[in-house]
């Protein structure tokens, strides 16, 4: 069962990361450092779910690798609705 705390962390994180990057056209050197920062903070996760004995380490992997995938495509699926949105007005 892959663990749900990584899943969530991870799928905020990138959501954050690509709502920063292309609301805010952050440029490329702060992009690197906001992916760094992100990831660190999965890493975190995943560390203290491990630590607890509350998961294994490739469940930990696991989640946070799902959680990254939905977190991207949740947010194109919000942009591409936001664009249909504003067609209509």
């Amino acid at each position: 069962m892959p663990s749900g705390h990584c899943m969530l962390t991870a799928f905020t994180c990138m959501y954050l990361y690509y709502y920063l990057i292309y609301d805010y056209k952050i440029i490329k050197k702060n992009q690197n450092i906001l992916i760094i920062i992100f990831l660190i903070i999965i890493i975190y996760m995943a560390y203290t779910r491990v630590l607890m004995n509350c998961h294994t380490i490739q469940q930990t992997i696991f989640g946070a690798m799902i959680g990254s995938i939905c977190g991207y495509y949740y947010y194109i699926y919000i942009l591409n609705k936001i664009k249909k949105d504003k067609q209509k007005k």
